[in-house]
């Protein structure tokens, strides 16, 4: 089993892959010397190939906002007040790792970027098969991301610190205003 994760807006958002830093590098950038050995011959290349690089590991790592199949939809719409559920995956699994606070960070930066000011973003959890079970209202928390307040009595300064502060627990729900 796995720790489903779901997103609901108030108007349809992008679906793909949001948040990652890849560089796309010139293979001929990568071999310069050989290049240039070889440019003596005055060689042209029109299909020019390039290569995905991450610089750091954790740069690799974002968040994949996907459609729902109508079905699961249909068991999922009485958990959100909110009309549009997609899921979304990525690495949310310890708050202690670069990787993990890069995926939340990138989650909440999507969240931020698709919503207006006073809308709402809805994310609930739970494992697989489980989506008709019934939330744990006491892990509800509500995040205020122009206030910057986390729950009733916790601040965070930036996206970052928030990163920090969160991971996404088995049947928790979580409002995100803006």
């Amino acid at each position: 089993m796995s720790l489903k994760h779901f997103i609901a807006a108030p108007h349809e958002i992008p679906v793909g892959e949001f948040g990652m830093k890849p560089t796309k590098i010139k293979l001929s950038d990568l071999n310069a010397e050989r290049n240039r050995k070889r440019d003596k011959k005055k060689q042209s290349n029109t299909d020019e190939q390039y290569v995905i690089h991450y610089e750091k590991e954790e740069d690799f790592y974002g968040v994949f906002i996907s459609e729902l199949n109508h079905d699961l939809k249909q068991i999922l719409k009485t958990k959100f007040s909110n009309p549009y559920i997609y899921e979304f995956e990525g690495y949310f699994y310890d708050t202690q790792d670069a990787c993990h606070r890069r995926g939340i960070y990138a989650l909440f930066e999507y969240i931020n970027d698709h919503l207006a000011e006073g809308q709402y973003a809805e994310v609930y959890s739970c494992w697989d098969g489980e989506e008709q079970d019934d939330k744990n209202e006491q892990l509800d928390i509500k995040i205020n991301l122009s206030t910057c307040q986390f729950g009733k009595y916790l601040t965070f300064s930036s996206l970052n610190e928030l990163s920090q502060m969160i991971q996404l627990e088995e049947k928790q729900f979580i409002t995100v205003l803006k």
